[in-house]
């Protein structure tokens, strides 16, 4: 993220922008203030150790969130938006 690349996370995964660079809780998380979505059981982590603006999108349907280099989908039903997302992203 920090050499301005294209960083994509689907679902759980997002989880990780809360962990990166804080794996002990106490660092800067490297997304911070950033938007993004993810899996709802991520939610809490992505908000309060990451300090993200998570965006939950409409239920059962497709919700990506792109915030610069950062794009992030909430789910498997966000699969093939978050895949023509990425794609676009990488053009």
């Amino acid at each position: 993220m920090n050499q301005n690349k294209v960083v994509a996370l689907l679902c759980t995964a997002t989880g990780l922008l809360g962990m990166a660079n804080n794996f002990s809780g106490e660092g800067e998380p490297i997304a911070k203030g950033r938007n993004v979505t993810g899996y709802k059981r991520v939610e809490g982590i992505l908000k309060f150790l990451g300090k993200v603006n998570y965006i939950t999108g409409e239920k059962g349907k497709p919700h990506v969130i792109v915030d610069g280099n950062l794009i992030t989908g909430r789910d498997p039903i966000s699969s093939e938006l978050f895949g023509k997302t990425v794609v676009n992203a990488l053009k």
